[in-house]
């Protein structure tokens, strides 16, 4: 948390801090959530060139999505190379057990918006500017995932 408090008080000169939290199990991110009086916020900072091509992609997406989406999606206000910050969207984390608490017809209305969600997604006209994933090894980036997952689990 040292390395990013110093960087969230630049990225944000004036930003009064009540509590944070550090979040690294992203894949190509680590982000950290901060209590403010004004609000809760989320500073997302890439671990290596990886993530900084993700949160580019990520950022595309985003701007496309602004005023066409269904759902709340984030509004990035501070933009750097390596790093996004916006402020914490309202409401709770969709996990699975909360997902699972909620009786069907909960159940039913979330998979309806995720569904509109999804549909105004892959809608999206063409001439937006959306990232380009053609370039992208995927299949050298899962065969990566699936070793590591091998010498985790079958370290012999």
């Amino acid at each position: 948390m040292d390395e990013y408090l110093p960087r969230i008080q630049a990225m944000l000169p004036g930003l009064v801090i009540q509590s944070t939290r550090l979040i690294t199990v992203g894949a190509h991110n680590n982000a950290v959530m901060v209590q403010s009086p004004d609000g809760n916020w989320v500073f997302r900072f890439a671990k290596n060139d990886a993530g900084r091509a993700a949160l580019g992609r990520e950022l595309c997406v985003l701007d496309s999505l602004k005023g066409r989406s269904p759902v709340d999606v984030p509004v990035p206000l501070i933009r750097e190379p390596d790093a996004i910050a916006y402020r914490m969207l309202a409401g709770e984390h969709l996990t699975y057990w909360a997902l699972a608490a909620l009786d069907e017809p909960a159940r039913q209305r979330i998979a309806g918006q995720l569904g509109t969600f999804l549909r105004e997604l892959h809608n999206t006209p063409p001439g937006l500017p959306l990232p380009d994933n053609t370039g992208m090894d995927l299949t050298g980036m899962f065969r990566g995932i699936q070793d590591q997952v091998q010498q985790e689990l079958y370290p012999c």
